[in-house]
């Protein structure tokens, strides 16, 4: 999770990213307090790994917390309505992995949606609409993906109107709980079970939905695979050393090398 301090000492957490290398997470857009210029304005902001609470004693928890180095947005990011809602954030310093701290796999650029079946989004977002308390605890949210074609029917009928065209780098999934992703989640993953290793593959990143997840339309992801080759080049261009055998995509060496192209 990214979190705020001031100058009291005293922290705000701001919103959630996921560990994919030793000193590299991924998340939405801009979400933090500063203005445009959130890049050069990083100072008071860190990272903290290896705690689900939300508010953690640092005498109690063996969390690790880091300072960020560098941000880097989608060149093509728009704020207003969220497309290419992408950001990379480099560390200072890199976590080491322990049994509560290890990264997640990015998923293949060719890989087809209707691959994944067991996905979860996570987050310390509030639980409903009109909810003012974030989650103490972070929320794991079952997912139900949605086809492209029915999840813009469907955002058609909400107050987005008919006029509605989903973006090519959205993804739509329902969550299938008792509370959904709201306010505070954003930019938290969407991972799903890889079916053949087991393990657990980043397909996206939660970037926006109608009323706090509104229990009939779906909310919207952004999709990964597409810009997996754009993260590999960033984070491989800024910090050779660290990237150049890990495992980003869980093995996928032929992967890597179409990204190096």
């Amino acid at each position: 999770m990214v979190v705020e301090y001031y100058p009291n000492g005293t922290s705000q957490y701001r919103h959630p990213a996921s560990l994919v290398g030793p000193n590299v997470l991924i998340s939405g857009g801009s979400r933090y307090s500063v203005s445009e210029d959130a890049a050069d304005n990083l100072g008071s902001y860190r990272i903290r790994c290896g705690t689900w609470r939300r508010e953690e004693n640092p005498e109690e928890s063996d969390y690790q917390e880091v300072e960020i180095e560098k941000l880097i947005e989608h060149p093509e990011f728009d704020r207003n309505n969220r497309h290419n809602d992408y950001s990379i954030i480099l560390t200072k310093t890199k976590f080491l992995y322990t049994n509560s701290i290890l990264p997640v796999c990015l998923p293949s650029e060719n890989q087809d949606l209707s691959f994944y079946t067991d996905c979860y989004a996570m987050g310390w977002g509030v639980k409903e609409l009109y909810a003012t308390e974030l989650s103490e605890i972070m929320k794991s949210m079952r997912v139900q993906l949605v086809d492209r074609d029915t999840c813009q029917e469907e955002l058609k009928k909400s107050k987005l109107t008919n006029f509605f065209i989903l973006h090519k780098n959205f993804i739509c999934g329902k969550i299938e709980e008792d509370y959904n992703s709201c306010k505070g989640d954003g930019g938290g993953p969407l991972v799903c079970r890889h079916p053949d290793s087991g393990r657990y593959v980043q397909i996206g990143i939660i970037s926006w939905g109608v009323d706090c997840g509104h229990q009939f339309y779906p909310d919207a992801y952004s999709y990964l695979p597409p810009v997996v080759c754009w993260i590999l080049k960033e984070i491989i261009s800024y910090n050779q050393e660290n990237f150049g055998s890990y495992e980003l995509f869980g093995g996928n060496d032929l992967q890597k090398q179409n990204c190096r192209k």
